[in-house]
């Protein structure tokens, strides 16, 4: 394996996304501490300043999990957020693309109980069912490239609700996709990677926007 060194002043983010573009980097992994001047980077505003800047994906890494087992294979069985935002597709595509690493993949697709909220049970049905189709369709391309695949529905808030879904399918981390394109949807998956990044006990691999 090759190894380069770089000593430098100046900002973290921006001499990371610096480096990282001279060494035409594929993946920026950064450690999480609980304490000290890296936890620094993972307080909303300055994750997504080095998601909004850099030009490929951001592995946010956690040594030890919650329960106390060395997550030393983060890439081996992913949990993939999906809103159907062009920023969570991208995340599948980086994970289809890295299938020969990944032994299985759970797809999990995030519903607003806002949305569900005073509708009838036929009503909360169809939703869920035109979820389950398209995650299936997720999954589908996913065991073509070569792993395991399995659709997920969670109701809720999508931070927690990943957080429990990870813990629920022993995920070795989290995958999410973040945008700053105007459109609601992007702009709620980059705040829930912003949050999750921050908060989850699991390692968390943010993908940012397709750079013009």
């Amino acid at each position: 394996m090759e190894v380069g060194v770089y000593i430098t002043v100046g900002n973290l983010e921006g001499e990371v996304v610096k480096a990282a573009a001279k060494e035409e980097a594929d993946l920026i992994v950064i450690g999480h501490s609980a304490k000290g001047l890296l936890e620094q980077l993972y307080s909303g505003s300055q994750v997504m300043e080095l998601l909004n800047r850099a030009s490929v994906p951001v592995l946010v890494y956690r040594h030890l999990s919650d329960n106390g087992k060395q997550a030393d294979r983060p890439f081996r069985r992913p949990l993939v957020a999906v809103d159907w935002s062009a920023a969570s597709l991208r995340a599948v595509d980086v994970i289809e693309a890295n299938a020969r690493a990944v032994e299985s993949v759970d797809v999990v697709h995030v519903a607003s109980d806002k949305d569900l909220a005073g509708k009838s049970a036929m009503a909360i049905q169809k939703p869920r069912k035109s979820a389950r189709n398209r995650l299936e369709e997720i999954c589908e391309r996913l065991e073509a490239a070569g792993t395991r695949a399995k659709g997920h529905v969670y109701i809720g808030n999508p931070a927690p609700q990943l957080e429990m879904a990870a813990r629920e399918c022993q995920a070795s981390m989290i995958v999410l996709g973040s945008s700053t394109q105007a459109n609601w949807k992007e702009r709620l998956m980059g705040s829930t990677a912003s949050s999750v990044a921050e908060k989850s006990a699991f390692s968390t691999l943010i993908v940012p926007p397709q750079r013009q």
